[in-house]
């Protein structure tokens, strides 16, 4: 059995699903976020990608290489 069988990941998914807000704070709203597809272990599953973060790590990379 993988973890992704186990009532454990179930239960995170849930949690992860229920998020009103990123790491950050940021809203997850249709407005601020991108979902993208993924496909794991033959297990297809939705990301919510939190677009205010995105835009801070680009500029943080951008910053770095010296652009």
């Amino acid at each position: 059995m993988t973890f992704m069988h186990t009532p454990e990941f179930r239960r995170r998914e849930q949690l992860r699903r229920n998020q009103t807000h990123c790491h950050a704070g940021h809203p997850l709203t249709p407005h601020n976020t991108r979902e993208e597809v993924c496909t794991r272990n033959g297990r297809e599953y939705t990301l919510r990608i939190c677009k205010a973060c995105e835009r801070q790590r680009h500029r943080q990379k951008k910053r770095a290489s010296g652009r």
